[in-house]
Formats: structure tokens, C-alpha cells, sequence
């Protein structure tokens, strides 16, 4: 197991509150529909404009192939959100995420 997916684990059962107002809290974003050839230098530089990353992982298979989808982190729920409404829809590198 790596450290990003004990970490995720970890941090997603402290982060996801139950909110009777709307969703749930998170810093963690599922980015999906990325781009085959999607390096995490790429990721990073198109989820940086939103807020401070704290982790970032692209899934990759046992060969180490991408497997088309990734978390990133975030320091802050606020940054997240920001990315998940900016990005959420929008192409990237030919794809459309999600």
C-alpha cells in the first residue's frame, strides 16, 4: 500500500463530515477521464491554481500503465471545492474530466 493511499484513507474518514446543508466536506479530489499519457507534473500544474497541494497521485496498473484516473490533495477543503467546481467538465489534454 502506498503512503498516498494510507494517508487517503486516513485523512478521508477524519474529513468526510456529514453536512445537513450540503455535501461533504473533503480535501481530497477523484479526478477521472485523464488522459492516458496524464503525468503527475501535468496534474499538478493544472490543480495548482486552486490551492496548495498536499498529495497527488495518478492510479497506475501492475505494469505501470495509467489506469485514467487520480486523487489530488489539497491543505484545504476551500481548494478543493474551488477545483472540483472549476475543473469538473472541462477538457484536459483532450479529455473530458470528471
Amino acid at each position: 500500500m502506498s503512503e498516498f493511499t494510507k494517508f487517503s484513507r486516513d485523512a478521508m474518514s477524519a474529513d468526510f463530515q456529514p453536512n445537513n446543508n450540503g455535501p461533504a466536506v473533503t480535501k481530497s479530489v477523484f479526478v477521472g477521464d485523464l488522459s492516458f499519457f496524464c503525468t503527475e507534473i501535468e496534474l499538478a500544474m493544472a490543480f495548482s491554481p486552486f490551492g496548495e497541494i498536499a498529495a497527488l497521485e495518478i492510479k497506475r496498473g501492475r505494469y505501470g500503465d495509467s489506469l485514467m484516473h487520480g486523487f489530488v490533495e489539497y491543505t484545504t477543503d476551500v481548494a478543493a471545492h474551488k477545483a472540483i467546481m472549476e475543473m469538473n467538465g472541462k477538457k484536459f489534454m483532450g479529455r473530458k474530466m470528471r
